[in-house]
């Protein structure tokens, strides 16, 4: 009897190690690049990846400078969708608010969209302080030799906007980056797996940031009465996108020494996102709250001596 009871506890041990052997282990995230579709569980001896190893072009990062009371820049809004649109996956949207003047609400329904990171953003980047709104840079490059800069440096008018754009798609990029996000609704918790593999040796140095967005933001916006498409039927408000809440690498970003061909560069994350965010808590008008159901978050890559965008994607999202 007791040989028995033995035999019988052995093989249900044999079975639990059986069964649990079935549970395949991989990489179950469908936007990673070693997604196995038969995987049941994931293996953290052999973790999800997200850049690619293929030399790819780069892709644009158009960092937009634009204000609620600038009646042009609903134009720069829909120039801007109508390039990434064209591009699919290839082009980032940055929306900046940020200074004095046009960008400071003063009427009814106007929210306060201005970021404390606007002036870092602009700093020695070429404008010299003097612009018209709306202006963007195209992965902060000078494009004056090609006729493209309307106030010197990297600032460019909306009508440049799309030949600059291509000019940067059609180059060789010498470094891929891609990120995952989570968002722990509890905690408010973000935590950010970002990812660069160097396809071709980089710069001397190069920078990752990463960058928190917000789309769908619903507030007054000087000339938007032209761009029926852009306004919340609801409320007849305009719908902010792209908006620029925080830089989870601050304005300098994250150093990557190593960039030498064959280098993958991977780091995690985190950042607790507050309710809301007041620019300037001592004026009537309200800070944007955040909604953690609109949130994008970007990562690009820089050359730390030049400051140039080499190439940058939108994060995935993972449950």
């Amino acid at each position: 009897m007791k040989m028995s009871k033995v035999l019988s506890v052995a093989i249900v041990v044999c079975l639990i190690i059986g069964f649990s052997s079935c549970k395949k282990k991989g990489c179950m995230d469908p936007y990673a690049i070693n997604y196995n579709e038969k995987a049941k569980k994931d293996d953290p001896d052999s973790p999800c990846l997200y850049a690619s190893e293929d030399p790819e072009n780069k892709n644009v990062v158009l960092q937009e400078f634009t204000a609620i009371n600038c009646g042009a820049c609903p134009g720069g809004h829909k120039v801007g969708d109508e390039i990434q649109a064209a591009n699919p996956n290839d082009v980032v949207i940055m929306a900046i608010h940020g200074g004095t003047g046009l960008a400071t609400p003063n009427g009814p329904d106007e929210v306060d969209l201005r970021t404390e990171w606007r002036n870092d953003l602009l700093s020695g980047w070429g404008t010299g302080g003097s612009f018209g709104y709306p202006m963007a840079f195209v992965n902060r490059r000078d494009f004056s030799s090609s006729g493209l800069s309307a106030w010197g440096g990297y600032g460019m008018y909306k009508s440049n906007w799309s030949a600059a754009t291509d000019i940067v798609l059609a180059e060789p990029s010498y470094v891929n980056v891609a990120a995952s996000s989570t968002i722990n609704t509890e905690t408010r918790e973000l935590t950010v797996h970002a990812e660069a593999f160097f396809t071709a040796d980089g710069a001397l140095m190069n920078k990752l940031h990463i960058a928190l967005l917000q789309n769908n933001i619903l507030s007054a916006q000087s000339g938007s009465s032209s761009y029926s498409d852009l306004i919340d039927p609801a409320t007849g408000l305009y719908k902010q996108q792209h908006i620029l809440r925080h830089m989870i690498t601050g304005s300098d970003g994250e150093s990557l020494i190593e960039t030498s061909s064959g280098t993958r560069f991977v780091k995690d994350f985190t950042y607790v996102i507050p309710a809301d965010i007041d620019y300037d808590p001592n004026d009537n008008y309200p800070g944007a709250a955040y909604d953690l159901n609109n949130l994008e978050v970007v990562v690009y890559i820089s050359d730390a001596g030049t400051t140039e965008i080499i190439s940058g994607a939108y994060s995935s999202w993972r449950d």
